[in-house]
């Protein structure tokens, strides 16, 4: 059927660009992290 082929396309399209963003977050939240443990500064880390 063809919706099937348009849901195979759709997912090999929107595949790449979820694990994107997913490892754009996660990215994110470690070096925001990474922040709050070299610096020890709670105030900077709820600022950010």
């Amino acid at each position: 059927m063809p919706s099937e082929q348009v849901w195979e396309l759709s997912l090999t399209i929107f595949r790449p660009l979820i694990a994107i963003s997913i490892y754009t977050f996660v990215k994110r939240l470690i070096f925001m992290l990474y922040n709050c443990f070299v610096c020890h500064n709670v105030q900077l880390c709820r600022a950010e």
